[in-house]
């Protein structure tokens, strides 16, 4: 019953496609402190992550970033930072950066965490909602 629930809500929100099996949804990690982004794998791909978690960016088929409301970052939260993030593990430092509103870029592509996501799980993989299409991030700054 939960899950149906959570899916249909989901759905509502704009994303389609979601695991049967989705986990509960997990607080956004803490903000007000200097972010950290290193590596993890992920469909044998090495993307970016972020206190433990996968990172998003959010594109339209143009490659163009269509933005993400306050409904949007209830379910795909900003990843932020306070002050210059650091890189780790294969993150080019200078393609790293924070826009005015302290959310962390990488390659300019504005980054996210997908709500639903698991330590080891990426669920938000390829999911077209709010616009554009979610994509994990790879070290190159390309999207895996």
């Amino acid at each position: 019953m939960r899950s149906a629930l959570l899916a249909s809500g989901l759905v509502a929100a704009g994303i389609a496609m979601i695991p049967a099996a989705i986990p509960a949804a997990t607080a956004a990690p803490a903000t007000g402190q200097r972010l950290t982004v290193g590596t993890k794998h992920g469909d044998g791909h090495t993307v970016l992550e972020a206190k433990g978690r996968f990172v998003y960016t959010h594109l339209t088929a143009s490659g163009q970033d269509p933005g993400c409301n306050a409904s949007c970052r209830r379910v795909w939260p900003p990843v932020l930072s306070h002050g210059d993030p650091r890189a780790t593990g294969g993150v080019k430092a200078r393609r790293l950066g924070v826009n005015r509103h302290g959310q962390v870029t990488y390659f300019h592509h504005r980054l996210y965490y997908f709500t639903y996501d698991t330590a080891a799980i990426s669920f938000g993989k390829h999911i077209t909602s709010f616009g554009g299409k979610w994509q994990l991030v790879t070290t190159n700054g390309g999207v895996g």
